[in-house]
Order: C-alpha cells, then structure tokens, then sequence
C-alpha cells in the first residue's frame, strides 16, 4: 500500500484550532451533543465553524454554507451513517478529516460515543489521532452529472414489470449479464451496508478494491466480483416497458435517477478518499464483531 492511497493511516502531527460542527436533525440526542461540544472546545480555544441551519442554535460560531467545511482543521458530525455519508461528500474534496459520534441507532461509522467525547476531546485537539483514508467512487449517469459515494452505487427495478438486464465492463471488457432485480457497486466501506445484506463480501477498510454484487439474480453462475479500485465500470441497462422506466440509480442511499433501456452508468474511483479520524479504540475487526455480532451465538 502506497503513502496516500485509501486506507494508508496518516499521522497529522498538528494541534486542531478550529472545528466544524454537523448534526443530524433527526437524531434527539444530536444538538444537545453538538452544543456541549461547542462550549468544551470554545474553553479550550479551538474555534467552532457551524452552518447557517445550526446558527441560531450554537451562538458564537462561525457561520457559512462552505466555511465549516473548508475552513476547518477538522468535522465533528453527531448523528448517524447517512449523516457522515453526506460529511464524507462535502469534506473529501478538501481533505478535512471526520470524526463521527454515536448518538443513537447504528452507527457503523462513528468513532466514539457523546458520553466518552468529552475524555477524548483533549487528544483530538492535540491531534493525537490517526487518519484512515477511504476510496470513494465516482458515478456518471446518462446525463454526465457526477455523483460521489462513499458506500455504494445500486442500480435496481422499482415499477419496471419483470427482470433487468445489467451488462456489466470492467476495464472495457465485458464480464457478463447480470439478469435480476438489478446490481450495484460497493467500496469496501459500503460492504457492510447493503451489499452485504445482498449477500456480498465483506471486505476489510484499507483494502484497495470494489465489489460488483448481483441483486436477486436469476441464474447460479454469477457472484459477486472483487475488482481493483482503479479499474472503471459501465453498467448498460436493458429492459421491458418504455413508457413507464421503473428502474434508477443512486448513490448512498440519495433520490434514485430513472434509466431507460440502453442507458450506461460509469462507476470509477473518486480522486479524494473519504477521511476519518481513529482513535485507536479499536479496530475494525472490533467493531464489525461488536455492532455486526459477527460470529456471535444468535
């Protein structure tokens, strides 16, 4: 693994002096959480960076739509996955690392609970953390808009009457058809989402591969594939029933785009992987044994 290639742990080695703070507006537990944390960091002089939705509820912050983003050393996101995935879009480009809080819920991306934050917060200042850098991907539908994920891009039926065709390239090299409700593309992050609940492999963070997971297919010899990262996907989509579409796209969990029979979806590697702070708590294998109670007595 190179230096700077997704899942290379990069030591910072600089204090944080200032913060941007994201919450999750479903999350009863969220703002409470982000609003001790702007007092605990404002005392201890680290500037807190806020967007204009939390302004009137963390006073004394810095505030823009961009600015408690770019302008910070570092993102505080209390909430739940779907509120980091959107984090991960917003900060990748930059290179602002994350630091994910549970509040409720899931959780498989947080790094530390709001009830330990305030035992840690002093490390995170002095950035006595890690960086795990994380591949991302880079979708291009039929109207040439790029859309990037951090878990997965899912092509699937929704109305369409029947199976879809999805004729998978790798490389420029056709793999197969891929007959079923539809497939998607997971990066190893996303492999424990829903790729594995359409029974794909989960792979490990720091490995630098994507995996092609059928959904519901209608054969016995296609499985799911494991490809290197750097290697572009085209999805071309064949179906019944032009007039009512039925069958979309989406990134991350994001509205679904509609296709129509012919239309090819490119799935690449993003240039900017995903950054998340780790605060040696523990390890990956940890938390999947833990939150997954992989190979736990059911």
């Amino acid at each position: 693994m190179t230096p700077g290639s997704p899942g290379h742990e990069v030591r910072p080695g600089f204090p944080i002096a200032s913060v941007g703070l994201l919450v999750s507006p479903h999350k009863e537990r969220a703002l409470p959480c982000a609003q001790r944390l702007a007092a605990d960091l404002r005392d201890r002089g680290v500037a807190v960076r806020v967007g204009p939705e939390l302004a009137a509820a963390i006073e004394g912050s810095d505030v823009g739509d961009h600015a408690f983003v770019h302008g910070a050393d570092l993102l505080i996101v209390a909430g739940g996955d779907g509120t980091i995935l959107g984090a991960a879009r917003r900060a990748a480009p930059v290179g602002t690392p994350i630091l994910g809080v549970y509040v409720s819920g899931f959780g498989f991306l947080t790094e530390t609970d709001s009830d330990q934050l305030p035992h840690v917060l002093d490390d995170v200042i002095a950035g006595r953390f890690t960086i795990d850098e994380r591949t991302m991907v880079q979708v291009h539908g039929p109207g040439g808009n790029g859309i990037t994920a951090l878990n997965d891009v899912v092509i699937r039926r929704e109305r369409a009457p029947g199976m879809i065709d999805c004729d998978i390239s790798v490389g420029g090299t056709l793999v197969g058809r891929y007959r079923g409700d539809g497939v998607l593309v997971s990066t190893p992050t996303g492999s424990t989402c829903y790729s594995l609940a359409a029974s794909g492999p989960v792979l490990s963070p720091w490995l630098n591969a994507l995996v092609i997971v059928p959904v519901c297919v209608f054969t016995l010899n296609i499985r799911p594939l494991v490809i290197a990262d750097d290697e572009d996907i085209a999805v071309q989509v064949q179906y019944k029933g032009i007039e009512s579409p039925g069958v979309s796209y989406s990134a991350d969990g994001l509205p679904g785009v509609e296709l129509r029979p012919g239309d090819v979806i490119h799935v690449s590697r993003a240039a900017h992987p995903a950054r998340f702070v780790r605060l040696e708590t523990g390890t990956f294998y940890t938390r999947l044994r833990q939150r997954l109670r992989w190979g736990a007595e059911i």
